[in-house]
């Protein structure tokens, strides 16, 4: 039987973690807002030098992003705790 909630094309948004550590990333995916669930990101070990709010996931409570190039965290949204 299959089970909508698993679906190929909606599989994605009941993800709660997610890690993009250690992948050269200079930027965080355009997708990532599609992840309606996601509540923890790692993207440690990176080459970012910043966080586009608007590209966060609605529900995201955990950033973690040690090791890139971020100087300035003060543009996240009000709903991530750590």
């Amino acid at each position: 039987m299959n089970n909508p909630k698993f679906s190929n094309d909606t599989h994605i948004t009941y993800i709660t973690h997610k890690h993009l550590d250690g992948q050269e990333l200079i930027e965080l995916p355009n997708d990532l807002i599609q992840y309606e669930y996601l509540e923890k990101l790692t993207c440690e070990n990176n080459n970012l030098t910043q966080i586009n709010r608007n590209n966060l996931p609605p529900n995201l409570k955990y950033l973690y992003c040690n090791t890139n190039f971020i100087t300035d965290l003060d543009n996240l949204p009000d709903t991530i705790k750590e």
